[in-house]
């Protein structure tokens, strides 16, 4: 698991002069390597470079021994597109390859980068040793220029003695980064230069300059985790996983559910790990999962993902007037079963979590309802849950509402042709490629499955959250509508009034909540300084936004 907050003690001036590639970062907030930092800077020759390795240095192939699935924990720091981070892990996924010549070789040994390399260390005894530098990455530039990165050793060198901030340096020449066995585990040996760790960080071999991403306090520990295996001979049977968004059921998906004696087996509750199962078992009209079952590692995204039941617990905050959920790991997701119905629902949550030390989700399900899967008849979508409208101005407008992918009786539609529909002034919307690119042509009905990762898209839940934002104005009402279209049969929700310009009902009523979402879409605890959308609900049900910068 990693876990993001901004960096404290490193000054981000100095590195931005040194173009340490914090401009570089790709949308989302994802990590990237500093390649393009080099545009403005003079070609150095490789005869020339501060650490005489080439491309041909890196090791990409799988080396020769055993492999294995180990747990990495460490602190770190990242580039992002909010510029430098600092992050922390305790069990990472971590593939390694122990040779028969005490060689132990890392893959991708940066939990902020994803080198697709293998970095070296030595076995003797209790000891394991890294020599360094070694050569660990490459990337380019747009003019075709190839770019080495080295892992080395850097040390911190204060530069304003007022507020303690300074910048990472490369160490010259042969370094060492050592390790020693405590138990199963390899704990890498800590030294601090100027109250500040060394650390095992990214380098370009052609000047020295550190590249931001760094590791240190690294532990190194065999994972033990076992994934179930559906025993031959049980039979299962497909049915339907309802979910709730925001209170109300709009979504699902598909899972397997296997019946052996007392014995329950159920598989498809995650997106991120689709092929595991989870063991269970039945008695006296209940299904009872217990909590902490492993379900798979994810390299990509860094995660051991656990499948837990857990409680839901509201909690108010009164100086910014809302509430919100906080979420703690239960013992067991319990489900009333009727076997005739062939039914299972709950008033717990599913968890799909990041690790097995603390709430870390993946995925949740608020109460989610399991029924078998029958044939559907009816094609008409649930109409559209409005969630949020912001009108435009000096900013885009957006709107957000929540897309039902399944009919009033909760069953399951076939998202490829799901569509939906915008009403100005009642008047059908169409939208044109040149503003909202990607667009086969001018259309009116949006596929529930477009996004140009842009001004159009979905995410969320089963990708049940859809949104675009606007520049157009002057229309007093917005309206949208889901359909469900087969052929030259179209089945149509209502159209539900996403905005109106006027209504002054909610002056009338009390407020019940005050919810906040930055400008993303994403629901925020606590708005710091920026601009949010500020979402109040009346209890006479209406709801009112409005675009808010927080001083």
């Amino acid at each position: 698991m990693k876990q993001t907050l901004p960096i404290i003690a490193v000054a981000l001036a100095a590195m931005t002069a040194q173009g340490a590639g914090l401009e570089t970062a790709a949308p989302g907030g994802e990590t990237v390597a500093p390649a393009s930092m080099r545009k403005e800077k003079k070609l150095i020759p490789p005869e020339e470079w501060k650490f005489k390795f080439s491309e041909a240095d890196i090791v990409r192939d799988t080396p020769e021994g055993e492999k294995a699935l180990w747990s990495k924990s460490c602190d770190y720091y990242s580039s992002t597109m909010f510029g430098v981070s600092q992050g922390s892990t305790k069990g990472m996924p971590c593939t390694v390859v122990e040779g028969a010549d005490g060689a132990f070789w890392i893959y991708a040994p940066f939990a902020g980068i994803d080198t697709r390399s293998w970095l070296k260390a030595d076995i003797d005894g209790d000891v394991m040793t890294v020599n360094l530098p070694q050569a660990i990455y490459s990337d380019g530039d747009d003019d075709g220029n190839t770019y080495v990165y080295v892992a080395q050793m850097c040390h911190f060198e204060l530069e304003d003695p007022d507020d303690g901030s300074g910048r990472y340096f490369a160490e010259e020449g042969d370094t060492q980064l050592v390790f020693n066995k405590e138990g199963d585990t390899w704990k890498m040996q800590m030294s601090e230069v100027n109250d500040k760790p060394m650390v095992m960080g990214l380098v370009a071999a052609d000047d020295g300059t550190w590249c931001i991403f760094s590791d240190w306090n690294i532990g190194l520990t065999p994972f033990d985790g076992e994934l179930l295996e559906l025993p031959a001979g049980v039979n299962t049977e497909k049915w339907e996983m309802v979910i709730q968004v925001d209170g109300n059921y709009v979504t699902g998906q598909y899972v397997n559910v296997g019946f052996d004696g007392d014995d329950v087996y159920l598989n498809g509750i995650s997106s991120m790990f689709p092929d595991a199962w989870i063991k269970g078992s039945v008695a006296d009209g209940k299904v009872s999962f217990p909590s902490h079952q492993y379900i798979g590692a994810d390299e990509v995204n860094s995660s051991f993902g656990f499948f837990y039941g857990a409680t839901e617990e509201l909690v108010y905050n009164e100086e910014w007037d809302f509430w919100y959920t906080v979420t703690n790991f239960a013992d067991n997701l319990t489900f009333d079963y009727d076997p005739a119905a062939r039914t299972m629902t709950t008033e717990g949550t599913l968890l799909i979590n990041r690790g097995d030390w603390e709430v870390y989700a993946i995925e949740s399900f608020t109460a989610p309802r399991m029924a078998f899967a029958t044939e559907v008849t009816d094609f008409r979508p649930m109409n559209p849950v409005q969630s949020l409208f912001s009108e435009a101005g000096d900013y885009a407008g957006s709107e957000y509402f929540d897309f039902p992918t399944v009919n009033s009786s909760h069953q399951l539609l076939d998202t490829s042709k799901l569509y939906y529909r915008v009403y100005l002034d009642n008047e059908l919307l169409t939208f044109y490629p040149d503003e909202y690119v990607g667009l086969d042509g001018e259309v009116s009905e949006i596929p529930f499955l477009f996004t140009n990762q842009n001004n159009m898209g979905f995410y969320g839940i089963c990708n049940c959250t859809h949104f675009f934002t606007f520049t157009f104005t002057g229309f007093d009402t917005m309206g949208i509508q889901t359909l469900y279209r087969d052929g030259d049969n179209v089945y149509e929700s209502d159209i539900v009034t996403a905005y109106s310009a006027g209504i002054d009902e909610m002056a009338e009523s009390e407020v019940a909540s005050i919810e906040w979402y930055d400008i993303a879409g994403c629901r925020v605890q606590r708005p710091d300084k920026g601009i949010y959308i500020k979402r109040t609900v009346y209890e006479n049900g209406s709801v009112k936004t409005a675009k808010t910068i927080v001083r």
